[in-house]
């Protein structure tokens, strides 16, 4: 009979503790929705990641990845179409042959490649920004087209083309054979190597040799640093102007030609062809003059003992043509017919 008091005692003791609170249960909710927040939250990150690594390593709809591309093709083109080359550093290398299509064979050790075709024109060469490593560009174009090369740290070749070039790098070597109608060549530093060119050649370079053989055009080369060599020249109009090295010329003097060439510390050698005739004017502040001609000096038109240097004006022939030589610091040397003899 005792029994039954303990019980009433026992479930009345229960009735009177609280509950356990639902605090706990929903912190353990959320601590589970914090982590799968979480886990989306890295999922996410992960996911606009990958698809950074495709935008930078896809070129259009072409999904690329890092490491070395490659083109290796072969299509349709017009002869006298325009092609247009770039490179960040490397080689780029144009050929030609008789054939109406183009072969594309190109490499990229890092970054992309992009070609784009479209009617007369194509371009290849690594995207914008893109390849940091080196590469090679190599393309056999129809003669006659049109080139248009670039680079930045690139050595640049294009030859049998018979068409115009324009090319320009900031650190590389140009080599250019065979062209026609128009050369415009750029360099901050390289030498430029020109040769067999049917039409006119501008030539500008900041620290580089420029050497030019065989032009039938007008000629202009600037150089900064660097030497002038002009040879087999057929032209009416050539100037050439350098501010430490030496000009060489050995080509026609046309009698209704203009020939102005300028050094401020190095010697300049002029060739004059037999039976040419033109009007000369040298100008030197503290070289020697050399000439295989006879200098008549006309009243006025010297300045030798002078602060002012020597300046000799006279005639060659029966004159006709301009002929200019002036240097602050160099020699100048004036033969006739050496060229014809050496070659």
């Amino acid at each position: 009979m005792r029994i039954l008091p303990t019980v009433l005692v026992l479930a009345a003791l229960a009735a009177a503790v609280p509950p356990a609170p639902a605090r706990a249960q929903s912190t353990d909710v959320e601590a589970r929705d914090k982590a799968r927040e979480k886990a989306r939250e890295k999922a996410r990150e992960k996911r606009e990641r990958e698809r950074e690594l495709r935008d930078r390593y896809s070129d259009d709809d072409d999904d690329r990845r890092p490491g070395r591309a490659e083109i290796d093709t072969t299509f349709a083109f017009e002869p006298r179409g325009t092609a247009e080359l770039n490179l960040g550093s490397g080689e780029i290398v144009v050929t030609a042959w008789s054939q109406p299509r183009v072969r594309v064979q190109a490499t990229a050790e890092r970054g992309t490649l992009r070609l784009d075709v479209s009617g007369s024109q194509f371009s290849v060469g690594t995207r914008e920004g893109g390849s940091r490593g080196r590469g090679h560009i190599e393309v056999t174009v129809p003669v006659g087209t049109r080139i248009s090369a670039s680079g930045q740290s690139a050595d640049i070749s294009v030859r049998g083309t018979r068409g115009r070039v324009s090319a320009r790098t900031m650190s590389g070597d140009l080599t250019i054979e065979e062209a026609a109608d128009q050369v415009e060549v750029n360099t901050l530093s390289g030498d430029l190597r020109l040769s067999g060119l049917a039409g006119d050649a501008t030539i500008e370079t900041v620290s580089g040799d420029a050497r030019l053989r065989d032009v039938m055009g007008e000629v202009e080369v600037e150089t900064v640093s660097g030497d002038i060599e002009l040879a087999m020249i057929r032209a009416k109009r050539v100037r050439g102007s350098t501010t430490s090295g030496e000009i060489r010329y050995a080509g026609t003097i046309d009698g209704d030609g203009r020939y102005i060439f300028t050094s401020t510390s190095g010697d300049i050698d002029v060739d004059v062809p037999q039976g040419a005739g033109a009007h000369v004017t040298l100008r030197t502040f503290s070289g020697e003059v050399d000439s295989a001609f006879p200098i008549t000096l006309q009243p006025g038109e010297h300045g030798i003992g002078s602060s002012t240097g020597k300046r000799f004006t006279f005639d060659v022939g029966r004159g006709g043509a301009t002929l200019s030589l002036e240097t602050f610091s160099g020699d100048i040397t004036l033969t006739q017919g050496s060229a014809a003899r050496r070659e």
